[in-house]
This record gives structure tokens, C-alpha cells and sequence, in this order.
């Protein structure tokens, strides 16, 4: 069992994530019996790896951008594994390759490329802060309070000035 708080649609079907938190023991009402259970305090998505997850992957970036469930099988039909990597790196060739029926224009892959690129600099950070601050008491939001506020160079920022987090509740000067 996995528990926390996540914002509506920040966990989509079908993606991998990676759970920053700690395991403890419970009491369960129904059965009675101890069980163990995982708390976490936040978590990244992980670059997807099998069919399913690459396409729920792409669907999840390029929505609002045209990129829905049948542009992105067709993208993993065209470049298999590497569909996020080359949708990342290489907009032209997306729109160049995706002719035809379920076609992908220059803007429609310039914008899936973006976003795909974000995504990544977010997790890289995301997972920066929580070797940086898991298990020192702070409140279970703080990585996505930094994020917000400092955006990608949040990890740099507070490892450059520590008490620049003073501005978020629960982390006095002690913390």
C-alpha cells in the first residue's frame, strides 16, 4: 500500500514514477492484522521504458498540443524504444516521419519537444531536492513549493543558501 498527496492528474495510468518517502507499520480495520505501508513525501516520473508507458508518456506531454492516443502508437510503431528521445531532441524529424493519416506538424512537434524537455530538467531537480531535503522534517510539499517558486535551479539555490527556504512554513531557522 502507497499513500500521500499528489494534485489531480499529477499521476496518470500507465506511467512510472519513482516514491520518495518511508515505510511504516499499521493497523488494519478490516483485517486486523499489521501491515506495512509506504509513505511518500513526493515523486518524479521516470522516463518510460515499456510500450504502454511510452505512449502514456507521450499522450500525458503532448496533450494540448494534438499529440493524443493514435499520434502516439504511431510514434512508437515509427521509432520503437527511442519515440521520446527523438520526439525530445528532433521536432523535424518527428513532423518529417508522421505524414499522412495522423499527421504531426512542425509546431505540434516543436511544442511536444518542449515540453518533453521540461519534464525532464523538473526531474532532474525533483530528485536533487529529495536526496537534499528527505528526512530532515520539513513539510511533505517543500519540493514542489521550491520547484514553484525557484523553478529548475531550485536544488542549486538552496544548496548556495539554505535559509532561503525560511520563506516556507515550517522551516525555521533550526531546520
Amino acid at each position: 500500500t502507497i499513500k500521500g498527496t499528489a494534485a489531480v492528474d499529477e499521476l496518470r495510468e500507465g506511467c512510472d514514477y519513482v516514491f520518495f518517502g518511508h515505510w511504516s507499520s499499521y493497523k488494519n480495520k478490516r483485517s486486523r492484522q499489521t501491515e506495512k505501508q509506504f509513505h511518500f513525501s513526493s515523486f518524479v516520473q521516470k522516463e518510460p521504458a515499456s510500450r504502454d508507458a511510452i505512449i502514456a508518456y507521450l499522450i500525458q506531454h503532448g496533450e494540448g498540443h494534438g499529440i493524443g492516443r493514435s499520434r502516439a502508437a504511431k510514434l512508437y510503431e515509427h521509432f520503437g524504444p527511442d519515440a521520446v528521445k527523438i520526439c525530445r531532441e528532433s521536432p523535424e524529424r518527428i513532423a518529417d516521419a508522421m505524414r499522412g493519416r495522423l499527421a504531426i506538424n512542425v509546431d505540434q512537434a516543436t511544442n511536444l519537444a518542449e515540453s518533453l524537455t521540461a519534464n525532464a530538467a523538473i526531474e532532474k531537480t525533483k530528485l536533487s531536492l529529495a536526496s537534499l531535503l528527505a528526512g530532515r522534517g520539513f513539510i511533505k510539499s517543500i519540493t514542489h513549493l521550491a520547484i514553484q517558486k525557484w523553478g529548475v535551479a531550485a536544488a542549486h539555490i538552496i544548496k548556495r543558501d539554505p535559509y532561503k527556504l525560511m520563506t516556507f512554513k515550517s522551516c525555521g531557522f533550526k531546520r
